[in-house]
């Protein structure tokens, strides 16, 4: 009889564990998930600068130079166009990216980055179609790397706090278990 209380804690702790390698599956899907996102969005980042960039160049060029009455557009004019579509087609693809890390466990700082980023990269984006200049589109850009920068840090901190409680949880639950297989010992001496 000694050994029935023993056993059902056995059980229980097995339970724990079993939960234990639940969690960090959850655990390791959102590290890996965040990891994706925050690499996805450093290359959107640069590619929506280099597009922005080409874009004002390209706009400015089309406004210093007059075009002829009665002429189609300028193929500096058409190229500016499809920079700004290669833009907003990278704008759409960052705020996915930016919508996955927000369904992602985080602190309010996090969120507040990533709100931040959101409002940077569409604030950049009604420049463009505004007439923005290289020395703004430059700073903007400034901004939106600094807040891409405290999201992966963010992200990766609040990554490895998840991994380590659960290691810390883990390493409880397998002590456990330990001590309530080493007290069946003396029971099962008693019975045989």
């Amino acid at each position: 009889f000694v050994t029935v209380p023993l056993l059902v804690a056995i059980g229980n702790a097995m339970i724990e564990i079993g939960q234990l390698a639940a969690e960090s599956k959850d655990v390791l899907d959102d590290s890996a998930t965040a990891t994706q996102q925050t690499e996805r969005l450093t290359n959107l980042v640069a590619s929506m600068e280099r597009n922005a960039r080409n874009y004002v160049t390209l706009k400015e060029g089309t406004t210093s130079r007059p075009s002829a009455a009665g002429l189609s557009a300028s193929p500096t004019a058409a190229a500016a166009s499809n920079t700004l579509a290669l833009y907003e087609s990278d704008q759409a693809d960052f705020d996915e990216s930016v919508s996955k890390m927000r369904v992602l466990p985080t602190d309010s700082a996090i969120r507040d980055q990533l709100a931040r980023l959101s409002s940077v990269s569409k604030d950049v984006h009604r420049m463009l179609r505004t007439g923005a200049t290289e020395e703004s589109t430059k700073e903007r850009f400034r901004l939106l790397g600094e807040a891409k920068d405290a999201v992966a840090n963010g992200m990766r901190a609040t990554m490895n706090g998840r991994l380590e409680t659960l290691q810390e949880n883990t390493r409880a639950a397998q002590q456990q278990l330990l001590w309530l297989c080493a007290a069946l010992i003396p029971g099962t001496l008693v019975l045989v």
